[in-house]
């Protein structure tokens, strides 16, 4: 008994890491474009970050039945925390729109390139 326990415990940390290594490498080959919320880290400097609603969507593309619920903030919150690794993520919301923000620099070692900013007060083509 213990060892089926262990075997799925397995299978879902595997595909939590699946989940956040596709959203990465989601997020590399479509985004060039991220929005800068002003003062929104907690030292009052300005973030950077995703629509909840992006985030969302870039989950939809990978997501396989059985998956955790993408939708749940908590997950999309622990996945980004994981992929910038070390980096602080924080969620916050403007007007309704609820954002994941960390500092810019955070976000271009990620993904590995410079990305376009517009103020999240913007609405950005989806």
């Amino acid at each position: 008994m213990e060892k089926n326990k262990l075997e799925n415990y397995l299978k879902k940390y595997q595909r939590r890491v699946e989940l956040r290594e596709s959203l990465l490498a989601t997020l590399r080959d479509n985004v060039d474009i991220i929005f800068e919320v002003s003062g929104a880290m907690l030292d009052g400097t300005d973030g950077y970050g995703f629509r909840s609603t992006h985030i969302n969507k870039l989950l939809q593309l990978v997501r396989m039945q059985g998956d955790p619920n993408i939708a749940d903030e908590q997950l999309k919150l622990e996945l980004l925390r994981e992929m910038l690794g070390g980096y602080p993520v924080y969620k916050t919301a403007i007007g309704g729109t609820t954002f994941f923000i960390s500092s810019y620099d955070a976000w271009c070692k990620t993904l590995g390139k410079a990305l376009k900013t517009i103020p999240a007060t913007m609405r950005a083509a989806s």
